[in-house]
């Protein structure tokens, strides 16, 4: 079994950069977040085994091809060019082509998506249980800028679960288990 380094690396750095403050107000971080990969011997990246030449050439080469597609920026330990990478951290101004690498939505994306939704859902619906139910849902996501733990994470659990509510919603004169 081959393990694809280049996405498990894009993948952290995809995530630290949706966590970040910046990106959480809306803006472009103006200072990037390197992931260790060496550092005398502390590592952001565990798989790293700069004793395990073959592990460390595959992540190695898999680095360069990052760079090579203008994702990442990497710089190597000190004495050690071409040998053992120290850090690696996302180029910023091509995040659009880490996500398609990925294959991974935009998390503000998907946060948009699902607020648009639940307030087609908050005009349409008109029990009240429901509708403070959106409410405060909405309030929680706008909040933290984040779907969060507020709606399931998969996205055909989050759609079942908006489904429901309208159904419920809508069916109020009969009894649903």
């Amino acid at each position: 079994m081959t393990v694809d380094y280049g996405f498990e690396i894009l993948s952290i750095l995809i995530d630290w950069y949706e966590t970040s403050p910046a990106h959480v107000r809306g803006e472009q971080p103006a200072r990037r977040r390197p992931m260790r990969l060496y550092d005398g011997g502390r590592t952001d990246f565990p798989a790293y085994n700069i004793e395990d030449h073959l592990i460390r050439k595959e992540i190695n080469q898999a680095v360069l091809d990052l760079a090579g597609n203008g994702t990442v920026g990497y710089s190597w330990m000190r004495g050690q060019q071409n040998h053992i990478i120290a850090k690696i951290w996302l180029n910023y101004d091509a995040v659009g082509k880490a996500y398609d690498l990925i294959g991974r939505r935009p998390k503000r994306d998907v946060t948009d998506e699902t607020l648009t939704r639940m307030n087609e859902l908050l005009g349409r619906i008109q029990a009240e249980w429901a509708r403070r139910w959106l409410e405060d849902t909405i309030a929680a996501i706008l909040r933290k800028n984040s779907i969060g733990a507020a709606l399931p994470a998969a996205p055909t659990e989050r759609d079942d679960l908006l489904k429901a509510v309208s159904f419920l919603a809508d069916n109020t004169e009969i009894e649903t288990l």
